[in-house]
């Protein structure tokens, strides 16, 4: 078993992320820790629950713009064309 370095994804956290045997951990600084370990032991049930359905929605979207990459990103739009088509700009 090893453990690599990843690269980090747009947007993440300055964080390291391992890999072990399948698996993906992130490192991060014993404080950071410290205070998320504190965040959960005072949070109720339903925001534990709330926190977990964000979580698996943000990596469904992680996992859908990674395929989407990977994917040469079909149906890709120039920025000027998304500002017309959002903002109706000609």
């Amino acid at each position: 078993m090893t453990a690599q370095p990843a690269e980090p994804e747009q947007g993440a956290p300055p964080h390291d992320v391992i890999h072990l045997g399948g698996e993906s951990a992130v490192v991060v600084p014993t404080p950071e820790y410290q205070r998320i370990q504190a965040l959960i032991s005072l949070a109720t049930p339903e925001q534990l629950t709330e926190a977990d359905e964000a979580a698996d929605q943000f990596a469904a979207a992680q996992e859908s713009y990674r395929e989407w990459s990977e994917a040469e990103r079909p149906d890709a739009m120039s920025g000027a064309e998304a500002r017309r088509r959002l903002f109706g700009e000609t």
